[in-house]
């Protein structure tokens, strides 16, 4: 989804993450397949933000 920014933006942006990276789709899958294992069966209703930090 950021390949077509300039280097700039990405630089920009970059700073406002804390994690300093971009997210990737393995950081979304992680999260995924936690949410439908046993061990997130009494998990219900939330909202879980996979940002980097951005939302702190």
């Amino acid at each position: 989804m950021t390949e077509v920014l300039p280097e700039s933006v990405k630089a920009a942006s970059l700073e406002q993450i804390p994690m300093k990276r971009f997210g990737a789709a393995e950081d979304i899958a992680g999260v995924a397949a936690f949410l439908a294992s046993e061990e997130a069966g009494y998990i219900t209703g939330q909202v879980i933000s996979v940002d980097g930090g951005m939302a702190m």
